[in-house]
């Protein structure tokens, strides 16, 4: 419980309860860890991202370690720039989805 507690004050994704879930599976049934996955071609796919909560997460873990693309980053903090800026005009509608 200790690493839980921990964990709760660092970062972590969607990845991390997956290998979580697995990792209750392996303590407490006798089904085999689930290590590698087959895409739609049956190709094995490694499991890049995620580790399991009960394990203690790193410190100085980044959003790129687990898995988290920068979009969703809770890490970056936003920069206010003016609206009347020449690029500001240009890319917001565009990041917005709209027609200019």
């Amino acid at each position: 419980m200790r690493n839980i507690d921990i964990n709760s004050r660092r970062l972590s994704s969607t990845f991390d309860l997956y290998h979580s879930m697995n990792h209750i599976l392996q303590e407490f049934s006798h089904l085999l860890a689930i290590k590698d996955s087959l895409n739609r071609k049956n190709e094995v796919v490694r499991r890049k991202y995620g580790q399991s909560i009960f394990l203690e997460i790193p410190d100085n873990r980044t959003c790129a370690d687990a898995g988290i693309g920068d979009d969703y980053c809770v890490c970056s903090v936003p920069v206010k720039i003016s609206s009347d800026r020449a690029d500001a005009v240009v890319i917001a509608p565009l990041r917005l989805n709209l027609s200019i």
